[in-house]
């Protein structure tokens, strides 16, 4: 029998009470996607080849889904909205081969409650359909529909009659990205599905149904179909082992993002969250990952039903395995081969030799004198015999307490073109010049976006993003507040974000463009002030992409001007990431490693 076959044979009925005593959940409507996630479900389970949704309002004012699927019987329209009502089971162990989204019989009960409901259906060959309409969970209409076989449920006025709970509902552009997040987990389950998917009239999602090859190829075309290219370098994943299977797309070791927020897990094409799965998937990716970097994936795992409990949850999405040892292994085994064949082989080659070192940048212009007097310098490959002396600089009130303070300096030269060495008042200063001038970089930005003196700077070409649908509604939401921080953004299609201009300060390529962009969207789910300043100390620190880097050779104007800077920072002590900036070896602590007499 086929999947859906048995919704022909069984009727709508309200199960016994013993049934709903063991698997009811009170179903709770959080948002209005919890609404469309139980309509897709139903149209789903009613064997549709076709669904259209149509939102307005960002949910509150339309939900609207129209399926083609096998549609209620006439006389069984209004038992659809009595709770526990349900086709899908019969008792408890029905569980166990479940094939179905839904089976609780709570879902339609539980939005009419909190809405007015519109339902529209007719059994295929039918003579007629019927038309009832729900509001507050009373029944205010039925009447006769013409026969057009499939389901057709609107849902307007969502949350009127329970106010404190519409409080809790986020701004437009969360709820629409939660909206439109449940329509892609459905595109991407069911190939065979064609969906279309239209917010306030505009297009967001639209797919054919094809029926599914099974081929990586196939299912490439299918995830950019739906996700656009906002998963990139991801390779196929496929493995089998004792009737389970697991197969989908995860990044390769070049393709981590930025966020964790690109990550679609289905089990027997439901969509699930499981902490044994993840914590299976990062393990994995632990020798090709740092801490701000993510796999993302499009994972599907086949298993009988009664390997898994899909009822321990009322939202039906957090699952618990049977044997959870077994599904972590074969995850981590699975991405764990995947990753080390996909690894490129490490040439055996002669090592190239190192690049002649760059050009030393133009000195500042209060250092300008210091640069027309040769004579504390060496000439060109010579050692280094002395070095001029510059006064204490001024330093803000923080700067006392600094290890660097002194009346005098002397910069010996460069160790590895990574550490630069000071003489001090007879010990020595040891400065990270990466560290160091991320500090710089990083304070420059924030003092200029509190005193309004950003300056920007157009690009020339706009650096593109590709993103989920769901994930560009996330971030256009913040549009308006990426542009006091300095970045205009602007959409191109339905995945594609253009970045037009930045902070003169900063010094991004297209992969730091695309970090910043998963860095708002870890930090924006909610636009409370903690999450903004969040946000913004992050975007600070992607200043640091236009610091020094290590093994970069420096002019000694430019590293005495770097001491300066950073002399002048309100906390030079350490990078924004928490490493220091510089070690002191003050005179007696050399006098006491060189065992010298009177050391303390």
């Amino acid at each position: 029998m086929e999947k859906g076959d048995f919704k022909l044979t069984q009727k709508i009925q309200v199960l016994s009470e013993d049934t709903v005593s063991k698997i009811a959940a009170g179903e709770v409507i959080e948002r209005p996607a919890s609404v469309l996630k139980e309509l897709l479900e139903n149209a789903i389970d009613a064997g549709a080849s076709k669904i259209r949704i149509d939102v307005e309002n960002a949910g509150r004012g339309l939900i609207r889904v129209s399926d083609d699927g096998e549609g209620i019987p006439a006389e069984q329209c209004a038992l659809a909205f009595e709770r526990h009502a349900t086709s899908k089971i019969r008792k408890l162990e029905d569980l166990d081969t479940l094939e179905t989204m839904g089976f609780r019989g709570e879902a339609l009960a539980s939005i009419a409650a909190i809405s007015e409901v519109t339902l529209t259906s007719a059994v295929r060959g039918a003579a007629t359909g019927a038309h009832v309409e729900v509001h507050g969970g009373k029944l205010v209409s039925r009447r006769e529909a013409p026969p057009v076989a499939g389901t057709t449920v609107s849902v307007r006025s969502l949350f009127y009659n329970t106010p404190a709970r519409a409080k809790f509902l986020k701004s437009d552009a969360v709820e629409k990205s939660h909206l439109t997040q449940r329509v892609e987990e459905v595109a991407l389950a069911h190939p065979g599905i064609s969906v279309v998917y239209r917010v306030g009239g505009a297009e967001i999602i639209a797919t054919e149904g094809k029926p599914e090859s099974g081929a990586a190829d196939s299912l490439a075309e299918r995830i950019r179909g739906v996700l656009g290219k906002g998963i990139r370098k991801v390779q196929p994943l496929l493995s089998e082992h004792s009737g389970w299977k697991i197969y989908g797309m995860v990044s390769g070791a070049d393709g981590l993002v930025a966020s964790r927020n690109v990550q679609y897990w289905f089990i027997n094409r439901r969509p699930f969250a499981s902490r044994t799965a993840q914590q299976a998937l990062y393990r994995a990716y632990a020798p090709y990952r740092s801490a701000n970097q993510h796999p993302a994936c499009v994972v599907f795992i086949e298993m009988p039903p009664l390997l898994y409990d899909v009822n321990s949850h009322p939202t039906k999405r957090e699952i618990r395995f049977r044997h959870e040892n077994d599904v972590y292994d074969m995850i981590y085994r699975a991405v764990s081969k995947l990753l080390v064949d996909s690894k490129p082989a490490v040439p055996i080659v002669k090592s190239e030799p190192e690049p002649p070192a760059p050009e030393p940048r133009p000195a500042p212009a209060d250092l300008q004198t210091a640069r027309e007097t040769p004579s504390g310098y060496p000439s060109a490959g010579a050692p280094w015999t002395s070095a001029p002396q510059i006064s204490k600089f001024p330093s803000p009130a923080l700067a006392s307490a600094s290890p660097m303070d002194s009346p005098t300096l002397r910069f010996l030269g460069q160790i590895e073109k990574t550490y630069l060495v000071f003489e001090q008042t007879g010990g020595l200063v040891i400065l990270d010049q990466h560290a160091a001038a991320e500090r710089v970089f990083y304070e420059r930005y924030l003092k200029e976006l509190r005193s309004n003196t950003l300056q920007i700077q157009n690009l020339m070409l706009p650096v593109q993003i590709e993103l989920p649908p769901s994930k560009m509604q996330k971030v256009m939401e913040h549009a308006a507040w990426l542009s006091q921080m300095g970045f205009e953004i602007q959409p191109m299609g339905k995945s594609t974000l253009l970045i037009k201009s930045m902070p003169s300060i900063f010094d991004l390529n297209a992969k730091d463009c695309d970090n910043l962009i998963h860095l708002v969207l870890d930090c924006l789910g909610d636009p409370t002030e903690a999450a903004l300043e969040a946000a913004k100390e992050k975007i600070a620190g992607l200043a640091c992409r236009a610091a020094v880097k290590a093994h970069q050779s420096l002019a000694p104007m430019e590293a005495i001007q770097l001491y300066k800077d950073i002399h002048l920072c309100r906390d030079g002590t350490c990078c924004p990431h928490g490493r220091p900036t510089a070690i002191r070896l003050n005179r007696n602590e050399l006098a006491r490693r060189f065992q010298r007499p009177g050391a303390p």
